[in-house]
């Protein structure tokens, strides 16, 4: 298994649970908590993060170089976002261009000055699992589905431009101007390394939260059941 450096699951805070890359933080505002079924999985908490708002995160503590090679996953919801409602802000690997990953009005979107991936998903409200690789200074690419169950949307050759380097903080569900809606967020994992199609699959969370907890009452059975002797 490839471990994430950095692994965030919003059980009211934005804080990294694993590896070593910094806490989130708002852009402006103060998150809000709830929890709902997620992938069929109830109970799941997610950060209730409001238009204009948005999560940022310095990369210097999880990568060596700015060009260096990344896999973010995140599980979202936009709960406004309905056909037909134009362009939402999803994922900023630097704050000072347009350049990321967009819902518009039927289509996931990487942009970059103009669609370089438009994967037609007809987007309507639900959870749904995104991911964006950087091999380096070779490509970038995009995927997206539900928890185990990722589809590739495209690759963008990206040799001769910087500008999904990380070469600042890198925003979540934020704009630098008006493309950006009330969203859910109920995980996000980062890699210091392009993940592929079925490494992305085998990404073993939000199950993570179920894990810990059946963990830690087998845990509690065991030493219960060897007291007896």
């Amino acid at each position: 298994m490839i471990h994430p450096v950095g692994m965030y699951q919003f059980g009211g805070s934005l804080v990294n649970s694993y590896g070593s890359a910094d806490d989130l933080s708002m852009t402006i505002g103060t998150p809000n908590y709830s929890t709902a079924t997620i992938y069929g999985l109830p109970g799941e908490s997610y950060v209730i993060i409001d238009g204009e708002e948005g999560l940022t995160l310095d990369y210097t503590s999880w990568v060596t170089s700015a060009s260096s090679s990344y896999t973010v996953v995140m599980d979202i919801r936009i709960p406004t976002q309905t056909v037909g409602s134009g362009y939402t802000s999803l994922f900023h690997a630097s704050t000072s261009n347009d350049s990321g990953l967009y819902f518009n009005s039927t289509s996931l979107v990487l942009y970059d000055g103009a669609p370089e991936v438009n994967e037609a998903i007809n987007y309507d409200q639900d959870w749904i699992r995104l991911a964006v690789t950087k091999n380096g200074t070779s490509s970038i690419s995009v995927y997206y589905g539900t928890l185990g169950s990722m589809t590739f949307a495209g690759s963008y050759d990206i040799t001769s431009i910087t500008r999904y380097d990380l070469a600042s903080d890198l925003t979540f569900l934020k704009d630098d101007g008006s493309e950006d809606k009330q969203s859910y967020m109920s995980f996000l994992a980062l890699y210091n390394q392009p993940l592929t199609l079925s490494e992305l699959n085998a990404v073993p969370v939000p199950e993570a939260k179920h894990f810990a907890l059946l963990s830690g009452c087998f845990i509690l059975g065991w030493l219960a059941m060897h007291r007896r002797h």
